[in-house]
């Protein structure tokens, strides 16, 4: 009898302690919005990612508001820095800076997406090599940020 409440004994352990980590990540993952778990990344996730043409490469797209100023130049720098601090990662990554006309189209396309939820000028996006715009961030963001949550994502990315 001893050996049979030993058996039982074992098999529900085993039992709690495959199935609970399943339960427990089941109800993290349906009920995330609740828990405000703390993420890593400093950009702001854009959901759903915003669709544009697959460019087969990573790109940070800055659109400012239509004149570049001295702060202008100062981002536009900063972001060209970044592409460097990436070291080999470098050539998988584009820097856009939409001229007048393609800032147009991407002003139309925000604008058609989300109907003025969010300012589309003065920010920095990132897109996947998909064509995805995932991510911005504002464009007085510490480069440093954007360095670390690009280098996370291309370390992490089978694509580009």
């Amino acid at each position: 009898m001893k050996n049979k409440n030993n058996k039982i004994l074992i098999i529900s352990l085993l039992i709690l302690i495959f199935i609970i980590p399943l339960i427990l990540s089941r109800v993290l993952y349906d009920y995330h919005v609740y828990f405000h778990l703390k993420t890593t990344n400093h950009g702001t996730f854009i959901d759903p990612a915003i669709v544009m043409p697959k460019t087969g490469k990573w790109e940070i797209i800055y659109i400012n508001s239509g004149h570049c100023d001295q702060f202008c130049l100062t981002t536009r720098h900063n972001l060209g820095q970044i592409k460097l601090a990436l070291g080999k990662n470098s050539r998988r990554v584009n820097i856009i800076f939409p001229d007048n006309t393609l800032r147009k189209k991407w002003m139309h396309a925000f604008y058609l997406r989300y109907k003025n939820k969010f300012n589309v000028p003065d920010k920095i996006y990132l897109m996947d090599p998909e064509g995805n715009i995932l991510m911005y961030y504002p464009s007085h963001t510490d480069p440093m940020n954007i360095l670390k949550d690009l280098k996370h994502l291309l370390e992490v990315s089978q694509i580009g």
